[in-house]
């Protein structure tokens, strides 16, 4: 190989790796890596609203094809009740907690 092929041969290898540098390294490079992140994050998200998406058509549907889910949210989220139904609503009261001989509760 003569002197001229081995100075082409040199200047286009470093021409390619110039080329790979600039295309990893400048304008674009590092934002080739940013929007990889953000679509794996994209994808990520997008698997869970697809998951969200599919229970949420399940309670359509059964709010639409089951009574009894129905009647069960009416009561547990709206708190309805049947005309005929009596609600009691009994208040708690703070555990008194075991008590000594005196008949008080022991200090803190």
């Amino acid at each position: 190989m003569g002197a001229r092929a081995k100075i082409v041969f040199v200047l286009s290898l470093a021409l390619a790796l110039g080329l790979l540098a600039f295309s990893l390294l400048g304008p674009g490079g590092g934002a080739q890596v940013e929007l990889r992140g953000e679509l794996d994050r994209l994808v990520t998200e997008n698997a869970r609203l697809r998951e969200q998406n599919r229970r949420l058509a399940l309670e359509v549907d059964a709010l639409k094809n089951r009574p009894d889910y129905l009647e069960k949210v009416a009561r547990d989220e709206l708190g309805l009740v049947k005309p005929d139904e009596l609600i009691f609503q009994l208040q708690s009261t703070p555990d008194a907690g075991p008590q000594d001989e005196g008949g008080e509760a022991p200090g803190p």
